[in-house]
């Protein structure tokens, strides 16, 4: 009497055509994400943080850095 009973695996070409395309699917790697000491460290961590998450979306944002940009993003929302 064995300690373990071990399943048969089914010798099917289905079963093996199936592992076969499973195991030829590439995963993209995601960039690690180290925490530093200094503020510059905690700066690029975020920068690539938002790129890992929102870097597919970034045509879509404006960025606004002062006052200028948003007083006109905010006139023109009001047009509209």
């Amino acid at each position: 009497m064995p300690l373990f009973e071990i399943p048969k695996r089914a010798n099917s070409r289905a079963n093996d055509k199936a592992i076969l395309t499973q195991a030829k699917v590439v995963t993209r790697a995601t960039p690690t994400i180290k925490s530093g000491s200094s503020l510059l460290d905690r700066i690029a961590n975020i920068q690539k943080l938002v790129e890992l998450h929102l870097g597919k979306h970034k045509d879509e944002y404006t960025l606004i850095q002062d006052k200028t940009i948003l007083r006109d993003y905010i006139s023109q929302c009001i047009k509209n």
